[in-house]
Parts: C-alpha cells; sequence; structure tokens
C-alpha cells in the first residue's frame, strides 16, 4: 500500500459474525401507510401487537392495509411481525443466557409454549437446541 508491491501470498480471515443492526433493517416500498406500517412494526414487534394495532397507528382499515402490505412485500403483517419476533429470539438465544421463559416475553411471545411451536416450526429444532448449538460454535470462534 505504501508504493511496495502486494505480497505474494494471500492472507484470508473468516469473519467472525454479522451482526445485523437497525440501520440495515430497512425496506423500500412505494406505498406510505406500508412503510410507516414497517417503521411501527420493526419498532413494536417485541411487544404484544396485533394486525390491528398497526393499522389504527397508520390510521387505515386492517383490511386495506393487509392487501397493500401483502401486495408490496408479497407476506401479511403477521409474518412480518414473526419473522421480527423470531429473528429477535435467535440473536438472544445465542447472545444471552436469559430463560427461555423470559425470552419468549421479551420477543412478544403470549407464552413460552407458543413461542416453542412457532419456533419449531420454522427452525426446525427447539429454543433450548438451537441455543446450546449456536453459543457452542460462538465459543469455538472466539478462541
Amino acid at each position: 500500500m505504501a508504493g511496495k508491491p502486494a505480497p505474494k501470498t494471500l492472507i484470508l480471515i473468516e469473519p467472525k459474525e454479522l451482526v445485523a443492526r437497525r440501520s440495515t433493517d430497512s425496506y423500500i416500498v412505494d406505498h406510505p401507510q406500508v412503510a410507516a406500517a414497517l417503521r411501527f412494526i420493526g419498532e413494536h414487534s417485541h411487544e404484544d401487537i396485533r394486525v390491528r394495532d398497526v393499522a389504527k397507528h397508520v390510521h387505515i382499515s386492517e383490511r386495506s392495509l393487509a392487501r397493500y402490505f401483502n401486495v408490496a412485500l408479497g407476506r401479511s403483517m403477521a409474518e412480518e411481525i414473526a419473522r421480527l419476533r423470531l429473528e429477535r429470539a435467535t440473536r438472544l438465544l445465542v447472545e444471552s443466557n436469559e430463560r427461555i421463559k423470559q425470552l419468549a416475553s421479551s420477543c412478544g411471545f403470549n407464552s413460552a409454549n407458543h413461542f416453542h411451536r412457532v419456533f419449531l416450526q420454522r427452525y426446525g429444532t427447539t429454543p433450548g437446541k438451537y441455543r446450546r448449538r449456536h453459543q457452542t460454535v460462538a465459543a469455538q470462534r472466539g478462541k
């Protein structure tokens, strides 16, 4: 870099991890109410929100917003809420030792059983097994 020739041998460094930040979690949509709904869902998905809460926040009927949302993103608002809750849960399972019951609640699930069912359906494994596997991998990377 200082005018010297490049080394003959490449040194490759494997990345440790990728951490998604809020600034990268955005969508470009043309519909202003869908964009507002996405922002609201992103900010409140860890709370006990429902589709009706999103529609009320953006001042539109549930039915109209659901239609616009599906056209813009190809998925429902409920699917988006669940997606963000599970994303938060997988991060917390690896990064914390919070009990699964409390973790489920802090991610917006109304019960640990509901969280367990949704997680198993999405990832094909239980939250506990996911945590053990991914915390082990993270620990090995840190060595």
